[in-house]
């Protein structure tokens, strides 16, 4: 048995990305998709998250005793499908064999809602939009429904709202609770550590599981932390595939890069060979691969450990002008005594997110860099031209050695690869929240910023870029610079402007780290 368990009605299936369900069935699958506790015609009050495990545990059990089953039950689905299967494995029931947990994560707090400290602000808002529409209609709340309506045709409207903890219609009185639950506990806390996954990491390593991570997607990094940790207690049963798409679809074409016709995966063929070999007993599991950006081509990887076992440091340096791609801002193999670099966040005129601006869809995915980055909010080092060939595999990281004249702020970075026609490939993408217990008796924070995961292939003429922000909007949420928790910033007038500093000498040394393909 197949099953699927969604919020999104049954009827789609996640059909954006899988065949028909009917595909499956003709490959010998009995295939049960269902609509989770008070969605489609379930009925019940659908709780975000939290409902999942003993629904779960109790549907495939149920799946299990179909006629025909032979009592093996495979679970399948990205983004809230693949939570769902997690939380249901994590009750242990009798049943359940594998799972395919696509385009998800483990922990919701760090690899759903906040990166960094700072609120995923664009993904968080709409898609509490998207699905608390039908709340509202099936409580025949219409003018709630109405607003929420309104409020979905101008996102940018919505997420521009102060205070964010108050924003109409997502936080009116009458709407569901769980979109001011995810922004009121803008800390890690009980709340998150009850749906927290990763807590019950033994359990679900037993589990054989076919993960899928798109470089590009805003689960990303929860995919990747979950895959890691599940490989790390069971090397043998896990299977992972990486490549360079969004959410949703999973193409050739995103953004302002096309992958080529590599790109697009055999989903459906991976998921057959998948179920086969452990529900039927037949032919072999896939190997983990990923996508290699640049040279466009899949890559076997059999030996996970090998990932990030091997790095390169880059250490940030200029002449104290590395403003802008057109400043002095270079990453250099040796560490020098430099000028240090400074730049001005004013959070009501803030730095763009990757793709924002482009069109009024994107806020995240592959995108040139080259055009914000001429902005003189940016700190942007670039490396020399590449004299070999350089693969990257794995989680950047980045010391960043920096302080500020507000007492609270934020740090952005992001990665690129520079083209030979100067377009800044977009990579990947980290952020920090900084406060007072941070900084040194010098007034510096010396912070680590992770990166989401990312693969590229540099070659021969081409560079490595780094600039530094503090702000992603609408990414991720606007960092007030101040001690207002930036959710409960109630006018523009409350903002502070800062001027940020970046260090890089022998005593600061900020310098990005990379981690070589094996």
């Amino acid at each position: 048995v197949l099953l699927m368990r969604l919020p999104y009605g049954r009827e789609v299936a996640s059909t954006v990305v899988y065949a028909q369900p009917s595909w499956f069935a003709r490959r010998g699958y009995i295939v049960v998709i269902q609509d989770v506790r008070g969605r489609g015609e379930s009925e019940g009050v659908f709780t975000p998250f939290f409902q999942e495990a003993e629904d779960g545990y109790d549907t495939v059990e149920w799946a299990a005793q179909l006629p025909k089953s032979n009592g093996k039950v495979g679970m399948y689905g990205f983004s809230y499908q693949g939570y769902t299967q997690l939380m249901a494995a994590s009750m242990q029931p009798p049943s359940l064999v594998a799972l395919a947990p696509h385009m998800t994560a483990f922990d919701p707090f760090t690899g759903w809602f906040y990166r960094g400290g700072l609120l995923n602000i664009s993904f968080t808002l709409t898609w509490a939009n998207q699905i608390m529409r039908e709340d509202a209609a099936r409580k025949e709340t219409w003018e709630l429904y109405d607003a929420l309506e309104e409020s979905w045709k101008s996102p940018q409207a919505l997420m521009s709202q102060l205070p964010i903890e108050s924003a109409s219609p997502l936080m009116s009185e009458g709407a569901p609770a769980y979109a001011r639950q995810w922004v009121s506990h803008s800390h890690y806390d009980g709340f998150w550590k009850d749906i927290n996954l990763l807590e019950k990491a033994d359990v679900l390593a037993e589990y054989p599981m076919f993960h899928l991570v798109g470089w590009y997607d805003w689960f990303s990094h929860g995919g990747w932390e979950g895959f890691s940790e599940m490989r790390l207690r069971q090397p043998d049963r896990h299977c992972l595939v990486c490549g360079p798409w969004i959410h949703f679809p999973w193409g050739q074409k995103t953004g302002d890069f096309t992958f080529g016709p590599n790109a697009r995966p055999a989903i459906n063929e991976l998921l057959a060979e998948w179920f086969g070999y452990h529900l039927k007993g037949v032919g072999s599991p896939p190997e983990s691969r990923y996508f290699l950006q640049g040279s466009e081509e899949w890559v076997t990887l059999p030996d996970f450990d090998l990932v990030e076992s091997e790095t390169r440091a880059f250490y940030l340096d200029s002449d104290g002008n590395a403003n802008s791609r057109f400043g002095d801002g270079v990453l250099n193999d040796r560490l020098r005594y430099s000028q240090s670099d400074q730049y001005v966040y004013d959070p009501e005129v803030p730095a763009p997110g990757p793709g924002a601006g482009l069109d009024d869809s994107m806020t995240w995915g592959p995108c040139d860099l080259a055009r914000p980055q001429e902005n003189n909010h940016f700190l942007v080092y670039t490396s020399e031209p590449q004299t070999d060939t350089l693969r990257i595999l794995g989680k950047p990281a980045c010391l960043l050695c920096a302080s500020s004249t507000a007492s609270h702020t934020a740090f952005v970075a992001k990665l690129s690869k520079v083209d030979k026609n100067d377009r800044a490939h977009f990579l990947c993408l980290g952020s920090v929240k900084v406060g007072p217990e941070d900084k040194d008796d010098e007034g510096v924070f010396s912070v680590w910023i992770d990166f989401d995961p990312t693969s590229a292939c540099l070659f021969e003429g081409e560079c490595l870029r780094l600039d530094v922000s503090s702000s992603a909007f609408p990414m991720v949420a606007k960092a007030s610079n101040s001690e207002i928790p930036d959710h409960q910033v109630a006018r523009a007038c409350q903002y502070k402007k800062a001027i940020q500093f970046v260090h890089h000498n022998p005593d600061y040394p900020s310098r990005l780290i990379v981690p070589l393909a094996p």
